[in-house]
């Protein structure tokens, strides 16, 4: 039998298949009660040349970060941004160690870390978190397996340590948010299987969870209003199709 306190909803999406079924992404969507007259909730997507694209109500209040917090499913964040690891910043060049007989790194003065680590299991799938075009897809030093997508406002993300790369993809790939574009490793500089994850601007490190990342791009301007109503009229024109 069927939960009394279970209230149905029924959803009318509109979305564009992508290229060749290798990705999709939702244009508009409402949420309708169950007389399906009434609509409880509606998304407009917009796509903007100068910075990525969004989610907005009809009214242009918008309804997530553009960026997600996290491109996977992780078990846990095992190192955050500016946070040292386990190294030595400050040692003397030339010096044997006696018990390997080779000689001792010299760090000098470590930076810090410019990213978050996300620890999960071998071939977690890893997942691309706006709009973009890949820029890199291959190894790269102590990253290891490298993915960097670039999107618009000169931002770009970086994927490493990947243990393998979607094979449907390739250098100069256009991507949509949600694409998966490789799997959780531990190649290059790593201790473990993990996904570290950087978000850069104008290639300035910033801290993909802090609350006040670039809040401009989740906030409606006056340029992004004949996106938005372009977007609801064409809802309504597919709508009235059906």
């Amino acid at each position: 039998p069927k939960d009394p306190g279970v209230q149905e909803r029924f959803a009318r999406v509109v979305y564009d298949a992508g290229n060749k079924d290798k990705w999709a992404q939702v244009i508009s969507f409402e949420i309708l009660d169950k007389s399906q007259k009434n609509v409880l909730a509606s998304a407009f997507w917009i796509d903007r040349d100068d910075i990525p694209g969004g989610f907005f109500t009809a009214l242009g209040t918008e309804l997530e970060q553009t960026f997600w917090i996290s491109p996977l499913n992780y078990t846990r964040i095992s190192r955050g941004v500016g946070q040292y690891g386990p190294r030595v910043l400050k040692s003397i060049a030339n010096k044997k160690n006696s018990k390997t007989n080779r000689p001792m790194r010299s760090y000098g003065n470590y930076s810090g870390h410019q990213g978050i680590d996300f620890s999960a299991p071998q071939g977690t799938p890893i997942y691309a978190v706006a709009n973009g075009k890949i820029i890199q897809y291959g190894p790269m030093a102590a990253y290891g397996n490298l993915v960097i997508v670039e999107h618009p406002g000169n931002y770009k993300t970086y994927y490493a340590h990947l243990s393998a790369f979607n094979p449907e993809l390739q250098l100069g790939s256009e991507v949509r948010r949600g694409l998966e574009i490789g799997y959780v490793g531990s190649t290059g500089r790593s201790t473990g299987p993990h996904l570290h994850f950087e978000i850069r601007k104008n290639n300035l490190y910033l801290n993909p969870l802090s609350n006040m990342l670039e809040l401009d791009l989740w906030t409606l301007r006056p340029s992004d209003q004949p996106l938005l109503t372009k977007s609801i009229v064409l809802f309504s024109s597919q709508m009235n199709t059906q």
